[in-house]
């Protein structure tokens, strides 16, 4: 109570109020925020998962934007596609796959790598500058903001 004992009783009212509305409010923001995630978890849970597996001479690439869907949930040919690392991927979908993990070729790891790419925005990030895809023509990529070594 010390941080609001200067203020005035009027202005003591106004934040109280400003309290109890936030307080009263609170609950259905949450459940505005987290309610989609929440259903996005129930649809991924009931795909089937696979995680991809690749080489660091091979590697996946990521992006601004790493989560691949391709169509709705609701949709029998729904797939979710994340890089999770350099070497590891995980994929979701709909079919009878039952292969919890796969070993990419450098074709399968090209393809998956020019999905991310085609769902960027602003920025690819890759452990190699030579990744399966890097020659494709994606123009705004052209102009590398910074290399590590």
């Amino acid at each position: 109570m010390s941080e609001i004992s200067h203020l005035s009783n009027d202005e003591r009212e106004v934040f109280a109020k400003f309290v109890m509305h936030m307080l009263m409010r609170t609950p259905h923001a949450i459940e505005a925020t987290i309610g989609p995630f929440l259903e996005t978890a129930k649809f991924l849970e009931a795909m089937n998962w696979t995680f991809f597996r690749t080489s660091p001479d091979v590697p996946f690439v990521t992006s601004d934007s790493p989560v691949v869907k391709q169509y709705g949930f609701a949709d029998a040919n729904c797939t979710v596609s994340i890089p999770l690392s350099s070497v590891l991927a995980f994929f979701a979908d709909n079919g009878s796959r039952r292969e919890t993990w796969i070993d990419m070729s450098s074709h399968s790891a090209r393809h998956f790598n020019l999905m991310t790419l085609r769902y960027a925005t602003q920025m690819v990030i890759a452990s190699r500058i030579d990744y399966p895809g890097y020659d494709e023509p994606f123009p705004f990529f052209y102009t590398p903001v910074e290399t590590v070594s």
